[in-house]
């Protein structure tokens, strides 16, 4: 059994909903972007190792890095084991280990596939499970400390959504922020009202919903993979404002969290180059669901499959950057075969949202989707170590030369 076949089985008991589709194939042809007048060479830096016990594995959806008064706290959920896994980044130990139980007065809930987490403090952690009615605070020994009811807004549930690059993201001493996806068929569900977003305060269970979807959302159908329609980005202090984009749209987008306006500050095609997302080229009949359709559903994978988008935008407060990721596509022949992997493209932009350096990953070697920024540098997954030896988890740490 090759490497895809491997990544494609393990992703698909892992993910959650109709159909999981966050690993897209094979290079395709690009045009060349306007490139910043100084642009320097993305290369691997580092290289970061941290130990792996035979209980977990090194793909897993909530993983993060969080500073702690200056101390680097790299961690991950395992959804083999109903554990989280927490490690000093800097000396790659593991610091802490947390077995949650799954009943009981600490239970998370029998149903736990998904969980995403994030580290308040050096003393307690935040646990978000979309099949419990109750957000969890926990201390770091897996005691319940405060629930919340997971808030309802206008009969509509709004799932945390938190998978590799959707992440929550704390803004200060008591509030955090989290991406939101509406639940049914994506394509059918009216978005026009639909707010993405949620701040939410874990020392008195106060939320607010903010920013809306694109138009372009309500326009075309953009296929079942959830990666989709969820805002993807990261706080920036500097600005004290949340820089988003969604993987279909075109613009990045600057949400201001003093006076709550949001403007439109770049466009990732005149960065990148690369023509618009490709929407689902054939109609559905309204009401159609993938449940009762399989040929439907054969269909929506081969278009998420083979059509690429853009994917996480990270911000660098180290150094003012921005990390814009790109996947690739795959031939129809690939895509029958399975052979391939998710390559992607990584641009590294300034603060003005203009090239400084670029790099292309090799999906067979690396996996994009488990990434993030420490003060060294931009995170990638080693794949092909992780697979070779079953008791580490390879990071490589990418900057500017």
């Amino acid at each position: 059994m090759g490497i895809i076949n491997y990544e494609n089985k393990f992703i698909e008991h892992i993910f959650l909903l109709p159909i999981i589709l966050s690993i897209i194939l094979v290079q395709c042809n690009f045009n060349k972007p306007k490139l910043h007048n100084d642009t320097l060479h993305v290369a691997k830096l580092d290289e970061k190792i941290f130990p792996l016990d035979q209980e977990a594995m090194f793909l897993n959806r909530s993983t993060r890095l969080d500073d702690q008064d200056g101390l680097q706290i790299y961690s991950f959920f395992s959804d083999q084991n109903h554990t989280l896994y927490v490690y000093d980044y800097d000396k790659a130990t593991l610091i802490n280990k947390i077995t949650f139980e799954l009943e009981g007065t600490n239970g998370i809930g029998l149903n736990y596939n998904g969980l995403g987490h994030i580290m308040l403090s050096s003393d307690s952690l935040m646990l978000f499970n979309w099949w419990t009615d109750h957000w969890q605070i926990f201390n770091q020994g897996g005691k319940l400390l405060k629930a919340y009811q997971k808030p309802v807004l206008e009969n509509h549930t709004y799932l945390p959504y938190i998978n590799y690059w959707a992440r929550p993201e704390r803004i200060d001493q008591s509030e955090i922020i989290i991406p939101c996806l509406l639940t049914g068929d994506l394509w059918w569900t009216n978005k026009t009202d639909f707010k993405s977003l949620m701040r939410f305060n874990y020392t008195n269970g106060r939320f607010v919903f903010d920013v809306g979807m694109p138009p372009i959302y309500n326009n075309h159908i953009w296929g079942q993979n959830p990666d989709k329609y969820v805002i993807l980005g990261d706080f920036n202090e500097r600005m004290n404002s949340y820089i988003y984009s969604f993987s279909i749209d075109d613009n990045i987008y600057q949400f201001d969290l003093k006076d709550h306006k949001i403007k439109t500050i770049a466009s990732k095609r005149k960065i990148t180059g690369f023509s618009d997302v490709v929407p689902y080229p054939d109609a559905i009949p309204e009401g159609t669901s993938m449940k009762n359709d399989y040929g439907l559903f054969e269909k929506m994978k081969r278009y998420d499959f083979t059509n690429p988008y853009y994917g996480g935008l990270f911000y660098d407060q180290y150094k003012n950057y921005y990390y814009l990721i790109y996947l690739l596509t795959q031939t129809d022949d690939e895509y029958v075969n399975e052979r391939g992997s998710a390559n992607s493209i990584l641009f590294v932009l300034d603060d003005a949202f203009q090239i400084i350096g670029k790099h292309q990953f090799d999906g067979r070697e690396s996996s994009i989707f488990n990434s993030f920024v420490s003060r060294q540098g931009f995170n990638v997954l080693n794949k092909r170590k992780c697979l070779d030896d079953e008791e580490h988890i390879y990071y490589d740490v990418f900057g500017i030369e």
